[in-house]
């Protein structure tokens, strides 16, 4: 028993020694002065860097290492991105008759709005638009997106961290490709380029605004829009920095829009067309 009260008497004084210094080490810190950390963090901006053009070199030894630090900080955070990277050399991918390569660079990037539209998917590879001068740009009936060719000295509104438009590339059956017809109202198919992130390149179709339904400006998105492609986007694994891009747009409530984004020429040959058919009631109904 007198060992054993020994040994609780030695733990006992070993505690209460690490207490009272523990103690001492928290007054010590209380009354220091505050200490500077020797490394000091440059301040940037996550949409400058990323907007700036790679092929102008910065002005000095100091904005060159500033430009450095923020795009390792950048790639820690988002991720690696295949801009800039070693690409495999280029193949072409096999077509079908019975099938049809349809790239998607909107809703239709997302699982649930396949599911919604009961399209059933045959492959599915993420993608680039092979024309760099091809551009997203918000310009469709209703603020939703579409793809336009701008030319030198053009920008869209809402200026992209990556040259090329990325989306993915579905191999879907006839049936299904006019399930999609169907449900996009207001666009036409048209041919575009792609290359997929393993360097395979095919032609390929895809859904854009029709002269009709072609807002004369750019317009902000939708929230709900927006929500639907950067879900997509993240679902099909998109390049970090295009995924990025789609959470950086600016982006309004879906109710309440304005006129501005129904300013197509649709409206205005709907407008004739309704005035005529009023002058010819009128008409029919004076003369009798």
């Amino acid at each position: 028993l007198s060992c054993v009260f020994s040994l609780y008497n030695g733990l006992h004084r070993i505690l209460v020694n690490m207490r009272t210094a523990h103690a001492q080490r928290c007054a010590a810190l209380a009354v220091a002065p505050l200490r500077r950390s020797g490394r000091a963090r440059t301040p940037f901006s996550v949409t400058a860097v990323l907007q700036e053009d790679p092929q102008v070199q910065p002005a000095n030894a100091e904005e060159r290492l500033k430009r450095e630090a923020a795009e390792a900080q950048i790639t820690r955070v988002l991720g690696p991105s295949i801009n800039g990277q070693q690409r495999p050399p280029i193949r072409h991918l096999e077509y079908a008759d019975a099938h049809h390569w349809y790239f998607s660079y909107g809703a239709n990037m997302s699982f649930s709005t396949l599911h919604r539209r009961d399209v059933r998917v045959k492959q599915r590879y993420p993608c680039v638009v092979v024309d760099p001068s091809i551009k997203l740009v918000f310009q469709h009936r209703g603020g939703y997106s579409t793809l336009q060719a701008l030319k030198r000295g053009e920008a869209p509104k809402y200026k992209p961290y990556l040259p090329h438009v990325h989306g993915v590339l579905y191999q879907v059956n006839k049936h299904d490709m006019r399930k999609l017809q169907k449900r996009e109202g207001g666009y036409v198919l048209t041919d575009v380029e792609v290359e997929t992130y393993d360097g395979c390149r095919t032609l390929a179709k895809t859904f854009v605004s029709s002269s009709l339904s072609l807002l004369h400006n750019e317009v902000t998105p939708t929230e709900k829009y927006m929500k639907v492609l950067r879900e997509g986007a993240a679902e099909q694994f998109l390049d970090p920095l295009y995924q990025a891009f789609l959470s950086s747009i600016d982006t309004v409530p879906s109710v309440g829009l304005g006129q501005e984004y129904w300013d197509t020429p649709a409206k205005y040959i709907a407008y004739c067309f309704l005035c005529i058919v009023a002058l010819v009631v009128v008409g029919f109904f004076s003369q009798q």
